[in-house]
């Protein structure tokens, strides 16, 4: 047995409202990673690993499916995607991941910081319908990061900016608005910002 429960992960009622009595003896799982050929996922009774029943394409991590202990027999419909185009020449949305709370668009106060980079992350978040953060990291090793800040804050008056530095007992805090249970926090951001 685990310690959390499926509201911890993010079940509700909404999710609930989907299972109809021919799948009522099947088990609630969150998908935490995908694999080629392979879904692992969460449960009350600890981790496993799942079949896909479809092309593992069809899920994301933060999806949930039903299982029979063996296959994702049955995907529930998220109340938020992540997507982005697809690599290549082909023309369709690859999703990232479902069943979003909150994106936390990760910069860090050096070179790394890119407004234009912001900008797009913003517009993934607003196209999935998931609330934004933009978190600003290195700040302890930054002389002054104000200037980063006041950008950060120019790009939009809908979505706040927080400067932090994840080495600092505060970081927990000040991340506590957004990493409340049953919520799903995504982090977004290049290589090496701290997130």
């Amino acid at each position: 047995m685990t310690d959390y429960t499926l509201a911890d992960l993010g079940w509700s009622d909404d999710f609930a409202r989907q299972i109809d009595a021919q799948m009522s003896d099947l088990t609630p799982a969150r998908i935490c990673e995908v694999q080629r050929d392979l879904l692992l996922v969460l449960t009350e009774a600890g981790p496993i690993s799942l079949i896909p029943t479809d092309s593992a394409g069809d899920y994301a991590v933060g999806d949930w499916v039903l299982s029979d202990g063996v296959k994702a027999v049955h995907r529930l419909d998220p109340f938020s995607n992540l997507t982005r185009k697809a690599a290549g020449h082909v023309n369709y949305q690859q999703r990232i991941a479902g069943n979003i709370d909150t994106i936390a668009i990760v910069t860090s106060c050096n070179a790394d910081f890119n407004v234009p980079r912001l900008e797009r992350y913003l517009a993934l978040a607003f196209e999935a319908e998931v609330t934004p953060v933009i978190l600003l990291t290195k700040s302890d090793l930054c002389a002054d990061p104000t200037p980063y800040v006041e950008q950060a804050q120019s790009i939009s008056s809908r979505v706040p900016g927080v400067l932090l530095n994840a080495k600092s007992q505060e970081a927990k805090d000040q991340l506590a608005p957004w990493c409340k249970p049953g919520d799903t926090l995504v982090f977004l951001g290049t290589s090496g910002v701290g997130k």
